[in-house]
């Protein structure tokens, strides 16, 4: 993205519209797999206890990311945690493909 936004505006947004793009489509694909989890009246608990860690992100992410920044007086230790998080979102879906729910 530097190199990007360095070149010209028009390159930046773009790169940034392809990152959200590849970041949020597999969000049906995991929301399906949260309903598929549980059946009957454990869908329910399922599906309520996957969008209760989603809010729990939603609230601590901006927060990390905000520490992150005054501790070390810049984004990148903010984008590298980050990235680990995404890497790790990745080896537990790469895991639950053991469970054979697809």
């Amino acid at each position: 993205f530097p190199y990007a936004a360095q070149a010209s505006n028009v390159a930046a947004f773009l790169c940034l519209t392809a990152a959200i793009t590849a970041l949020t489509a597999p969000n049906a694909i995991v929301n399906a797999m949260a309903a598929t989890v549980g059946q009957g009246p454990a869908q329910a608990l399922t599906l309520a206890v996957y969008n209760s860690v989603g809010n729990v992100g939603g609230l601590l992410g901006p927060w990390a990311v905000g520490w992150l920044v005054q501790r070390t007086g810049s984004y990148s230790a903010s984008m590298q945690a980050l990235g680990l998080c995404l890497l790790v979102a990745t080896a537990i879906t790469s895991y639950t493909k053991r469970w054979g729910l697809f």
